[in-house]
């Protein structure tokens, strides 16, 4: 019975493309785009056909999944721009695909054609985990859409090395990230000026697996039967620009490649889907817009009634410091910013004009009086000025350096008592800085209690602080520091860095470092003031 009612969901869904199908003949013109729907109409009724007759025999089949096995595939080819049909149940044989024009939904009146496509299961089910699963932290979206931006930045540079015709002119030279948002609108934007992406890649890229790396994060989630799905996997295997569903129920991507010229006339494509749809659209940009982008990509989350706090500008502002600090690229945020200007002090001037009458003195050329006023005003403001001290050489670095970086990433008032600054390099490539606290922390920290001593950047992106048994044994807890590798996969998750050779290599590194920073703190002697550093660290950790 449950095999009967799947075969006539897939005879009625089969109906329907075809009745697609006969709407959009209507509208052809050409002989050879009529006779490809015709063919491809003749393939959807021989599918229908089979479809009843396998509701028919629904009892000699083994599990609903051979009813559905009878229905008829249709993708997308992104390299022809054709939409691609094929029965899998003999009709047309395995491999051999009917070809249809392009199903096209114009609006009345629209100067710009509006594609829609259907997206493949896979990605269709991730969409829906992330909706209904991976809810655990929302914050992880900007830093994955910021990655790709930097990411996008970074091609664009290696390109303009052999080409640097690429990022002449004032409107292309620039190569940054904008973070925008719309408490109103209730919207958040993110904009950079990188390589961009050309139709086909907008096919490839947001809505098929073949580059998005979706069919992995698939099967990572299977393996977590009985645990509930885990958002830290999100971006582990490049599927980052889905993480924008965490907090958006609409996406809109606007993007233009640099080299639209050679594969699209010199067009720029917006790209749109919603939560809860199995399709997305894909139309032309209005190049005349004040909107229009000369290079780079767009993306505009249209905010979920849940995630509107997402919409404050100082929310964003924090989320770009906590994850993005140390990006290569300037991030600017639209926020505030406390302007200075002088401005007429007229209780003063008023004063001073009543003095000078007093004094039988000409007032008629009196300067006024001034004060410095303060007031709020709006503009792209850069968040991540700070550079990644632990990528400079140790022999460029001042020891001032050193502990104000210390102060200011670990929140502490007094200097180190020493630090470490290392770089490893060979069949994996890490650095970092270990520091030795100067005091002990004011709780009483319980040295057997998990702490948040280490910090894990995977290029130069902050990835936890909560790893710190990953890298240090516990008797060595109170070390704090930062640690920097390329070989890591983006949103790395415990149970990765346990099973990963590269965490071992550096866990091993770090140990031997700070052992031998304490080595080095025990050798020094004694300050002018009789105390020695080794001594002030015995008194503050040795228990």
């Amino acid at each position: 019975m449950l095999c009967h009612r799947v075969a006539l969901t897939h005879t009625r869904s089969i109906k329907s493309r075809t009745s697609l199908l006969l709407s959009c003949s209507q509208t052809t013109s050409s002989s050879k785009e009529m006779a490809a729907l015709t063919t491809l109409r003749h393939s959807l009724h021989g599918a229908a056909k089979a479809s009843r007759s396998a509701s028919s025999r629904a009892g000699a089949s083994s599990s609903p999944a051979a009813a559905m096995a009878m229905s008829m595939r249709m993708r997308r080819n992104p390299q022809h721009g054709v939409v691609m049909a094929r029965h899998v149940n003999g009709h047309l044989h395995r491999g051999a695909w009917g070809v249809a024009q392009p199903l096209r939904a114009v609006s009345s009146g629209a100067t710009a054609q509006e594609e829609t496509f259907e997206y493949q299961a896979e990605v269709n089910r991730l969409l829906d985990l992330i909706v209904n699963s991976l809810y655990s932290n929302k914050d992880v979206f900007l830093r994955e859409l910021v990655s790709n931006a930097s990411d996008a930045l970074d091609k664009m540079r290696f390109v303009s090395v052999q080409d640097p015709s690429l990022l002449t002119g004032d409107d292309k030279s620039a190569l940054d990230i904008e973070v925008q948002s719309d408490p109103e609108k209730g919207t958040v934007t993110i904009t950079d000026t990188g390589v961009g992406m050309t139709r086909s890649e907008l096919l490839d890229s947001l809505g098929t697996i073949a580059k998005s790396g979706t069919a992995k994060f698939m099967e990572a989630l299977k393996k977590q039967e009985g645990n509930p799905a885990d958002a830290s996997l999100i971006g582990q295997f490049g599927v980052g620009f889905y993480s924008s569903f965490l907090v958006a129920d609409r996406v809109t991507v606007q993007t233009k490649s640099y080299r639209s010229e050679e594969e699209d006339g010199g067009k720029g494509w917006i790209w749109e889907s919603a939560i809860g749809s199995v399709n997305y659209t894909i139309k032309e940009d209005d190049a005349s817009s004040d909107s229009a982008l000369q290079r780079g990509t767009r993306i505009t989350l249209h905010l979920k009634e849940d995630s509107k706090d997402f919409a404050d500008h100082m929310k964003l502002r924090d989320l770009i410091r906590q994850y993005s600090e140390f990006i290569g690229f300037p991030i600017k945020l639209w926020t505030t910013k406390t302007v200075t200007k002088q401005v007429v002090d007229d209780e003063a001037t008023e004063k001073k004009k009543k003095e000078m009458e007093e004094k039988s003195e000409d007032t008629t050329d009196m300067e006024p009086v001034m004060k410095t006023d303060h007031e709020t005003a709006w503009d792209w403001i850069v968040q991540n000025e700070n550079k990644p001290l632990w990528l400079k050489s140790a022999k460029e670095c001042e020891k001032e350096e050193y502990n104000s970086f210390f102060k200011a990433t670990f929140k502490e008032f007094m200097d180190p008592l020493a630090y470490n600054h290392f770089k490893v390099e060979g069949t994996y490539e890490f650095s970092g800085i270990v520091y030795i606290p100067g005091m002990a922390p004011f709780d009483g920290q319980d040295a057997m209690a998990p702490n948040r001593n280490v910090r894990l950047y995977v290029n130069k992106v902050f990835i936890s602080d909560k790893f710190d048994e990953s890298f240090l044994p516990r008797y060595l807890s109170f070390v704090k520091g930062v640690v920097d590798s390329r070989d890591l996969p983006l949103n790395v998750s415990r149970e990765i860095l346990q099973q990963s050779r590269v965490s071992r290599v550096m866990r091993k590194q770090l140990v031997k470092r700070t052992l031998d920073t304490l080595a080095d703190v025990a050798k020094e002697e004694g300050n002018e003031e009789g105390k020695d550093d080794y001594g002030t660290f015995w008194e503050a950790f040795g228990r």
